[in-house]
């Protein structure tokens, strides 16, 4: 089913991509997630391998098995321990899961750290800090990691900007700094435009 994919090939992500899409509508969920199983051993590559973990991810909650994929996460984690996207991709489905929020938080730190040192989705590991900090209400961490976005660059791009303007809802008055919270909102809604 999915044996003949070339691995080490910079289209592989694509061509996975693809490739279970056909197949998603020929095959039953137990299938491709046997097939992706075993595509899985057979990868040594940390982007290969944590593409297929995704895809892992979206058979899994196909398959109404949520409580799986922190297990995937974990998984990919343990493979590549020191992966900023394994960081991300474990605290973030914590977060949203609200599963461990106290781990989502230990994990985004990291993931901060290593976005520090390789210049790079900075601003995406503050916001799963944020995110992972509001939901232990660590409101004063919320701030300090509000704070940290706003010196950065720029805010995202539009299309992320909803999914970034989110961090600040919900968060209850007088808990964060009000001039923070209205100079984040602000410049989120300036990006809009």
């Amino acid at each position: 089913m999915l044996e003949d994919l070339q691995t080490t090939s910079t289209e592989f992500c694509i061509d996975l991509t693809i490739r279970l899409r056909g197949l998603r509508v020929t095959q039953s969920s137990e299938e491709i997630t046997s097939a992706l199983w075993e595509l899985l051993s057979k990868i040594d590559e940390e982007f290969a391998y944590l593409d297929v973990i995704r895809e892992l991810c979206v058979e899994h909650t196909r398959m109404r098995k949520h409580d799986d994929i922190a297990d995937l996460h974990a998984l990919a984690l343990s493979r590549f321990p020191t992966s900023l996207n394994a960081h991300l991709a474990y605290a973030e489905h914590l977060v949203w899961s609200e599963t461990d929020p106290a781990l989502a938080l230990k994990l985004s730190n990291t993931a901060v750290d290593l976005a520090r040192n390789k210049n790079t989705l900075v601003r995406h590991a503050l916001q799963c800090k944020a995110r992972a900090a509001k939901k232990l209400a660590l409101y004063s961490l919320v701030e300090e990691t509000l704070e940290q976005i706003l010196l950065t660059d720029q805010m995202g791009i539009h299309g992320d900007i909803q999914y970034e303007a989110d961090v600040i809802r919900g968060i209850p008055e007088g808990s964060v700094d009000p001039q923070v919270i209205e100079e984040f909102r602000s410049r989120c809604a300036a990006a809009q435009k």
